[in-house]
């Protein structure tokens, strides 16, 4: 029995998609790494169809053991089994010769060999390229929020200074009157920051249909309006680090891709959750990226569309498109030059499913 646990564990070892549950985790990062997507725990789960549970749990193990590297917060790859790496340089010399060094191996390339060559690598050289420039400005963006998070400790320590300073005033001159808000004066807004350490979003719970409030969201996150990048300000699970960047990308590769972020077992939508953010307000209709980009949540690209009342109706340039949905199918009604046109041809043929089919849902 020993001999057989021992023997699995070194399968396990030698092949990490043997682990319980680890087959479609794995193939699901080899899938997305292959069409050239970005392996995010949500895409995984998604792929593989595993719980985020066991998605995280096989992350932990394979990271611990060598097979996967995270070249930023929340992103996985997988790691070629090579022997180790040998020192590689070279040196130019006379003549246009380049001396090529491997390890013990050493070359002498002339010109055209090293364009050939140069041509064979470009591809590694600009994935290194990117990866590098993702990295530094990644760090930097870090080293950017912590200043900012320090400079806010320091605001709000000042601050805590000058509302002792007014108490210590107001106790002076009047013992009577206690300084509390709407007990004996008006208080300073500016004299009332947000508590340093504020850890009351572990206890929300959203019931069906309750969504966050704006102050709700910039407790937990931080949002610039310039980029419309989103990221934690607490450490909202094992990757949703502090500092990192919130969500993960739905229907990625394709045209409707666009941010979903997880907060609490509830999925928002990214750009509501950066017009709320910005404007203290859920949007009344829904929000259209004015250059078609659903992963561009700037400020500036997103506008908030009033719903339309008519229904069966919407814009299409100049004119309006009627539609109906009935029996799962989307039935187009055809082109209007008013809303009014095409609000009449829907609810006509809406009447008229309804006196053919008396017994059927009701069409809507």
């Amino acid at each position: 029995m020993a001999a057989r646990t021992a023997e699995s564990r070194a399968n396990h070892a030698r092949t990490p998609w043997l682990t319980p549950g680890g087959r479609p985790v794995w193939n699901a990062i080899v899938e997305l790494q292959a069409q050239g997507l970005i392996a995010t725990r949500q895409a995984i789960a998604s792929t593989s169809g595993c719980t985020l549970t066991t998605v995280d749990d096989r992350l932990r193990e394979w990271v611990d053991a060598g097979y996967l590297r995270r070249p930023l917060p929340g992103v996985f790859e997988l790691v070629e089994q090579h022997p180790p790496a040998r020192p590689v340089t070279v040196t130019l010399v006379q003549g246009g010769l380049a001396k090529l060094e491997i390890g013990d191996l050493c070359l002498d390339l002339y010109p055209e060999e090293r364009r050939m060559l140069a041509s064979l690598l470009v591809g590694d050289a600009l994935h290194f390229s990117n990866l590098q420039t993702s990295q530094d400005l990644h760090s930097m963006f870090s080293a950017i929020m912590s200043k900012g998070r320090e400079s806010q400790r320091t605001a709000a320590t000042s601050l805590k200074g000058r509302k002792a300073s007014s108490l210590r005033r107001l106790g002076a001159a009047s013992d009577s009157a206690p300084f509390a808000r709407g007990a004996g004066g008006d208080a300073d807004p500016d004299c009332d920051p947000e508590p340093e350490g504020d850890d009351s979003w572990k206890g929300w719970v959203f019931k069906k249909g309750e969504r966050p409030t704006a102050e709700q969201i910039r407790l937990v996150l931080d949002y610039d309006p310039t980029t419309g990048i989103l990221t934690w300000r607490k450490n909202t699970s094992p990757l949703g680090r502090a500092g990192s960047p919130a969500g993960h990308v739905s229907a990625a590769g394709s045209k409707k891709s666009h941010l979903v972020v997880g907060l609490r077992g509830k999925h928002f939508l990214g750009h509501h959750l950066a017009w709320l953010h910005k404007t203290g307000e859920w949007p009344a209709g829904r929000i259209r990226h004015r250059d078609g980009n659903k992963m561009n949540n700037a400020f500036s690209n997103l506008e908030n569309v009033a719903m339309n009342p008519l229904v069966g109706t919407e814009r299409r340039g100049n004119r309006f498109v009627a539609r109906l949905f009935f029996k799962g199918k989307t039935l187009h009604l055809g082109m209007f030059d008013t809303a009014e046109e095409a609000h009449a041809a829907y609810l006509a043929e809406k009447q008229k499913l309804q006196a053919s089919a008396n017994t059927e849902p009701a069409p809507h």
